[in-house]
């Protein structure tokens, strides 16, 4: 349905580029790569009847097309106060966007609609809902073991944090080393870019290093702080554990969940429920290439 009756070459991608354009009463975008609509029309697709709503200021053609659910990337509680009062209308925040609300069913649950599509008939719901790992479009890599590719079970999870955990001593160790006179600081940064197994060129090898130099600072620098506060020079096997602890709450977050031993990503989805499917009518005509081409 959406589908042109040819695949247009860029020339004539263009001329009706510019003509859906100034239909739209919009400037053209003077970087035609970066124009969603050029790119959409030498694919040889229709242009939608209205401007697409956006996601992160880019042309969201998907969230009209398709029915499925999309996973919102940057997910909004309403619980928290994100909807935004202007000209006596109702809007939230979905991906630095704003959507005008139809109603708020619950907390966590809403219809939502787009300025211009809403007078055709378009409205979409938007909830939260925990997604379990294995399927989410957000995850946790594994480290720990690479093969993994991502984590999905609180066993992983804590298996992830005592790594990083356990990652975490052996750094600062090398710190330590250094601090304590045992070793210079070049020496320290080569231990701790072969202590996480790069193998990298000689110009990357430069770029990690500078991170790692500055890695080697601020660990210096926890060093120093547990000198002037009596402490031991070195990180005990209790602290190891309290790390674990902390690295676990780090990788949890906000947005994951622990559900009888499987990991959960607690976030949003956006999804069209009306009209059921589009029609021609949600495409706009276009004029024939002859009398675009030629004026």
């Amino acid at each position: 349905m959406n589908q042109l009756p040819i695949k247009p070459t860029p020339e004539q991608a263009l001329a009706w580029y510019h003509d859906v354009v100034a239909a739209e009463g919009r400037l053209p975008n003077r970087i035609l790569e970066k124009s969603a609509l050029y790119q959409r029309l030498l694919d040889g697709k229709k242009p939608l009847i209205a401007s697409p709503p956006l996601v992160y200021s880019y042309p969201w053609y998907s969230i009209v097309e398709n029915d499925q659910p999309q996973d919102i990337d940057q997910p909004f509680t309403c619980a928290e106060g994100l909807y935004v009062e202007a000209d006596g209308v109702d809007r939230v925040l979905i991906s630095q966007s704003l959507w005008e609300v139809v109603s708020r069913d619950v907390e966590e649950s809403l219809t939502v609609t787009w300025p211009g599509w809403r007078e055709l008939g378009f409205v979409w719901r938007a909830w939260r809902e925990l997604q379990p790992a294995a399927a989410a479009k957000a995850y946790l890599i594994s480290h720990h073991d690479p093969a993994l590719g991502r984590i999905t079970t609180l066993a992983q999870l804590d298996a992830e944090a005592r790594f990083q955990a356990v990652q975490w001593r052996g750094e600062y160790a090398i710190a330590r080393e250094w601090r304590l006179g045992l070793t210079d600081e070049a020496s320290a940064v080569d231990a701790l870019y072969a202590f996480h197994g790069h193998r990298d060129g000689a110009q990357r090898e430069r770029f990690l290093k500078r991170a790692i130099r500055q890695k080697l600072q601020h660990l210096g620098e926890i060093f120093d702080a547990r000198l002037r506060a009596f402490m031991p020079d070195a990180i005990s096997d209790e602290e190891l554990e309290e790390r674990v602890v902390q690295e676990r709450t780090m990788l949890l977050g906000e947005n994951w969940r622990v559900l009888d031993g499987q990991l959960f990503f607690d976030g949003w989805r956006l999804q069209r429920i009306a009209p059921a499917g589009l029609t021609a009518s949600h495409y706009r005509e276009l004029p024939p290439l002859a009398e675009v081409v030629n004026g």
